[in-house]
């Protein structure tokens, strides 16, 4: 269970960063609109949460 909790944890900080890190970068231009904004946010939201769950993955693994 404490497994389980470390993960949502992460997991949890990991999408707010990448919420608030993004956010904040995106172009303020008139060319883009908010639907590709979010489009591009939650492609680099999934790309961030798969390498950390791959990470974690390896590191239970290592230490059976």
């Amino acid at each position: 269970m404490k497994n389980m909790k470390v993960l949502l944890f992460l997991f949890g900080v990991i999408l707010f960063l990448g919420i608030i890190i993004h956010t904040e970068s995106a172009p303020q231009t008139e060319n883009h609109s908010f639907k590709d904004v979010f489009k591009n946010m939650t492609e680099w939201g999934n790309e961030k949460i798969e390498k950390a769950a791959k990470a974690v993955k390896d590191f239970f693994e290592a230490h059976k």
